[in-house]
């Protein structure tokens, strides 16, 4: 008997050692960098532009205009990322720079911070992931999609309000017009990345985290739970605006879209 429970318990601490291995170290380990190498690549032609710091996603447009999500400092970025956990709320209701959307020319190296027009919350604009897509009637009208994690005093012990914002703009000029806030807590839970489409109705987002804090956040991401969901809504001007698809991921960040023929084909990027 004595050999059996001695057996059995050698067995369970193989088995707990094995599972610690592969659902916590690793993951815990490799979401902190340990041991990762990194090999610059295709890197000998890359300048640096100081002007534009902080700025969390880049969309190129055929015309080589690039269109920058930013935080206004770097400092502002560090206290503010709700992806990790930088929930300041404090800093970041307080910053002398507000975080702003930017083009870059690439052919002239014209930097231009373009006005927002017609957001009328205080909190203005808390930038994370964008798209910039042309209209499929008007190319030179843009629609652009933001993800705005809105900062609240409540924002350490409750996280971001986080909500999708809709604006337009004209190739070439200085300023974007807001259209409309898109806000579902149910749904819109930890916003990460955001691709839109070309009838400024529709979009897709991921969320990089079943929860926004709390203990479930990091037993989500250290067990690589099955609880992120990529979501679909025909934002529309509708009221109520049409109730969101879901669609169950697993750790995902980044989202790119690929239009072929009549058909957008969609890239999720996983943690």
């Amino acid at each position: 008997m004595a050999r059996t429970w001695l057996y059995g318990g050698a067995s369970l601490v193989v088995l707990s050692a094995a599972l610690f291995q592969v659902y916590v170290r690793s993951p815990v380990l490799k979401a902190h960098g340990v041991y990762r190498k990194i090999h610059p690549i295709n890197h000998d032609n890359c300048q640096s532009i100081p002007e534009l710091q902080a700025c969390e996603k880049i969309t190129i447009l055929s015309s080589g205009i690039m269109y920058l999500a930013c935080a206004g400092t770097i400092a502002s970025r560090i206290a503010w990322t709700p992806a990790m956990d930088a929930l300041n709320a404090t800093a970041v209701l307080t910053r002398s720079t507000a975080d702003y959307l930017a083009t870059y020319d690439t052919s002239t190296g014209t930097i231009t911070k373009l006005d927002v027009r017609g957001l009328s919350d205080p909190r203005g604009l808390n930038l994370h992931g964008m798209d910039v897509v042309p209209d499929k009637i008007d190319p030179a009208m843009l629609w652009i999609y933001l993800v705005n994690h809105r900062p609240e005093p409540e924002s350490p012990y409750k996280g971001a309000d986080s909500v999708i914002e809709m604006l337009k703009t004209r190739v070439g000029t200085d300023y974007v017009e807001w259209v409309q806030t898109v806000e579902d807590a149910r749904v819109i839970v930890t916003p990460n990345d955001i691709v839109g489409a070309n009838n400024g109705q529709e979009f897709w987002f991921t969320n990089d985290n079943g929860a926004k804090v709390g203990i479930r956040r990091y037993i989500d991401a250290m067990f690589l739970l099955d609880t992120t969901n990529h979501g679909s809504s025909d934002a529309g001007l509708q009221d109520p605006p049409a109730k969101p698809s879901l669609i169950d991921l697993v750790g995902s960040m980044g989202a790119q879209a690929q239009e072929q023929s009549d058909t957008l084909q969609m890239y999720m990027h996983a943690s």
